[in-house]
């Protein structure tokens, strides 16, 4: 048991170093891998802020050109005043957005910074954790070195044990071979006690097998009462058959409205999608009328009305998003009342489910009370056909009492019998397994045959 028991850790200490070595490869691969994405993403950050210079000087210069263009307007034409105050405005915005893309940039930079300090705080860390992985490593392999020389050890303790073991192992055999003399003039004596003892067989065997006979006319009571548990057992299993198919189906109801209800949202965002991107292009086509010369005006006139117009189209479409939401707010409403009533069907469902399988554990638990009662029962004939057989030896061994223990005999075996009429009785009353009934009297039967053979 040393042996086995210090091999095993043997063996543990083993999967644990291996499990070490693993880790280890992992941490130098994850150690790689962060190296390669700080650098990564530094020539990344360094590309984008050199990107993003180069749009801030191309806005910049689009700006000028814009005011230049809008000045050149404004003294061309001075009864267009209200438009050259909007477009002022609009510029006012784009620099504000401008202003906005620059923090932006710079929040962008300090963030990608920080990420660079953390990955490299991190990279740290698992440098000295697997500093820390190589010295748990050795000490591991100067602990097996040290399992190996108590094993060693151990080793010559068992061989000593072994030898004194053996000693004792000599002693038992010539022990055990007087036993065996003693075990043959015993069964000498027992061969004589058998032949007195088959002339009481023979007089006890007529009741016996009245007593089979008896035992005949219960298990067939007790096949009929069988065979009707098990019609009922078929019906509970197709009503519990019928439960499931219509709980199957009531899923497949709830699974088929949440799809439509899915739909129906995904068509709602679909059109909102859409009046967006409608509202994005005019606002595109209004930046782009600005960017022309004094011509360009009257286009950003058609393109005003056309805004108007759109706006209009927009309003419309948002009163018909309204429209459309609250029908399907009705038909959501709807729906979860039928999911609910669904629900309830279920619930009440699973109620009866719940209800069949309580009476199912009553029924388990019956049987089992009534298979207790029935090891007593057999408990009790073992005991007394253990009295019987005493009663059989005081008769083998004193022939002068041999009418008093003959009506001893004779009370025991009516005790039997009296026994056998109560488990009848008990069997009748609260029993339900038949089947485990039967198996039972089976092997009564079988006992007293193997008794009578005996």
């Amino acid at each position: 048991a040393r042996m086995t028991s210090l091999s095993e850790e043997k063996g543990t200490l083993v999967g644990k170093l291996a499990i070490a070595d693993v880790e280890a490869k992992d941490k130098d691969e994850d150690i790689e891998v962060l190296k390669k994405t700080i650098q990564r993403l530094s020539s990344e950050l360094t590309e984008k802020i050199a990107e993003r210079k180069i749009l801030s000087e191309s806005h910049m210069l689009k700006v000028e050109e814009l005011e230049k263009e809008r000045v050149t307007i404004a003294l061309a034409q001075d009864g267009k005043g209200i438009r050259i105050q909007l477009l002022t405005e609009e510029n006012k915005k784009l620099k504000a957005a401008k202003e906005e893309f620059l923090s932006n940039e710079k929040k962008i930079s300090s963030v990608l910074e920080s990420e660079i300090e953390r990955l490299t705080k991190h990279a740290q860390v698992l440098d000295s954790a697997l500093e820390q992985k190589s010295k748990e490593q050795e000490e591991s392999i100067l602990i097996q070195e040290r399992i190996v020389t108590n094993l060693t050890q151990e080793m010559g303790h068992v061989k000593v044990e072994a030898s004194k073991l053996k000693e004792q192992l000599f002693e038992a055999t010539a022990h055990f071979r007087d036993l065996e003399l003693r075990f043959m003039d015993t069964r000498q004596e027992n061969l004589i006690l058998l032949n007195e003892t088959e002339t009481i067989r023979s007089s006890k065997q007529t009741e016996i097998d009245e007593m089979i006979s008896k035992i005949d006319s219960f298990e067939q009571y007790f096949n009929s009462e069988h065979s009707l548990m098990k019609v009922e057992k078929e019906k509970l299993s197709k009503t519990v058959a019928e439960r499931t198919e219509e709980l199957s189906v009531l899923n497949n109801e709830i699974s088929y409205l949440e799809a439509t209800r899915i739909s129906q949202e995904n068509e709602h965002e679909n059109a909102l999608n859409s009046a967006n991107e409608k509202i994005k292009r005019l606002e595109n086509e209004v930046i782009e009328s600005q960017a022309g010369e004094y011509e360009a005006l009257q286009l950003v006139d058609r393109g005003i009305d056309t805004l108007v117009h759109k706006e209009h189209e927009i309003t419309q479409l948002q009163e018909k998003l309204m429209l459309s939401s609250e029908k399907l707010e009705a038909q959501n409403m709807e729906k979860e009342s039928i999911v609910c009533r669904l629900e309830a069907k279920v619930h009440r469902l699973e109620d009866e489910v719940m209800e069949k399988s309580v009476a199912i554990c009553s029924y388990k638990q019956e049987i089992e009370e009534q298979k207790v009662l029935m090891d007593v029962g057999k408990s009790d004939l073992k005991t007394k056909y253990m009295i019987l057989q005493e009663g059989h030896a005081e008769i083998e061994a004193k022939l002068s009492a041999s009418f008093y223990e003959n009506s001893e005999i004779r009370g025991s075996s009516q005790m039997l019998e009296d026994e056998l009429e109560s488990l009848r009785i008990k069997s009748v009353l609260g029993i339900k397994d038949n089947s485990f009934l039967l198996a039972r009297l089976s092997e009564v039967k079988s006992e007293l045959s193997e008794s009578l053979t005996s």
